[in-house]
């Protein structure tokens, strides 16, 4: 378990309640690991304040993002892993998780509160945090 401030909000969030919702190629990786945890992993190189970035030569993917919050306690709040040309995301992630729920994307709610969004962007699986959007939404 580890905790994740963002503002007011304080949650404890159980990685194994959303490893299910992951791809292989995040292994050991959890949306709220903290900075620390990123860094740790072998090929994840940090590319600026708030990005960090692995390539793939092998399988379907090509690129994994990870984003980690850029004030206070550092953690992933978002995973952007983006597939070569060709790769049927479309029908992998209907495959994964079922019909689209909310618009034209996935609210995932778990147990621990900690509620995941899921979407496609062109040929990229994302993976995120739905507080941090919910945060950048008021904001603006």
């Amino acid at each position: 378990m580890c905790n994740v401030v963002f503002a007011q909000d304080s949650l404890k969030i159980n990685p194994k309640l959303h490893a299910k919702y992951l791809v292989p190629e995040v292994a050991g990786l959890y949306i709220g690991a903290p900075e620390a945890s990123v860094q740790k992993i072998a090929g994840i190189q940090q590319t600026d304040e708030i990005n960090y970035e692995k390539t793939f030569a092998k399988g379907n993917v090509q690129d994994l993002t990870c984003q980690v919050t850029f004030s206070g306690e550092k953690a992933i709040y978002e995973f952007i892993i983006e597939y070569k040309p060709g790769f049927n995301l479309k029908a992998m992630m209907l495959k994964k998780y079922g019909p689209k729920n909310n618009g034209d994307e996935w609210l995932i709610k778990l147990k621990d509160g900690l509620k995941l969004k899921i979407w496609q962007y062109k040929n990229k699986l994302c993976i995120g945090d739905s507080r941090q959007f919910e945060n950048a939404i008021m904001a603006e």
